[in-house]
């Protein structure tokens, strides 16, 4: 989720889960505040009301080792989230899930029993391998095309 905090003019903030931000603006905080002006963080989360009009939005922004929200105004974004990691292909770990429900029941399972479950041969053909690594344990990997 992004929040964009547009009651800042030209120069919007624009926050995600994960950003490196620095603090710029500490007035008004209690002097046992543990925010500290200058100070890098990472933010650990986002709230903010998007339907509200944006002359009353006021984003909070929660940060890794710090309880409660700040608004987003106190913060400048130093760096972007790193993209996150390509999830598995569902195909072959629900295949791989199916595997190991009939092999609970039954001791095994071949194709017959996933044409049975609606994969069809294509489709056990394409993935059959990679779902076989994962009911056995092996971590869903995403898959990859590999060029000719």
């Amino acid at each position: 989720m992004t929040i964009s905090y547009s009651a800042q003019g030209p120069g919007a903030l624009h926050f995600a889960v994960g950003d490196v931000v620095r603090c710029v603006d500490t007035c008004g905080m209690p002097k046992d505040s543990p925010l500290i002006r200058g100070h890098i963080y990472t933010v650990r989360a986002i709230e903010g009301d998007e339907a509200a009009p944006a002359a009353l939005r006021f984003p909070l922004v929660h940060l890794h080792g710090i309880e409660g929200g700040y608004g987003a105004f106190r913060f400048v974004k130093v760096e972007e989230a790193p993209p996150a990691a390509p999830q598995a292909d569902p195909l072959p770990v629900r295949m791989a899930q199916v595997m190991r429900e009939k092999a609970a029941e039954t001791g095994a399972c071949d194709a017959h029993d996933l044409l049975a479950a609606g994969f069809s041969q294509a489709e056990i053909i394409a993935y059959g391998y990679e779902a076989t690594l994962i009911a056995h344990g092996a971590p869903a990997q995403p898959t990859e095309q590999v060029a000719a």
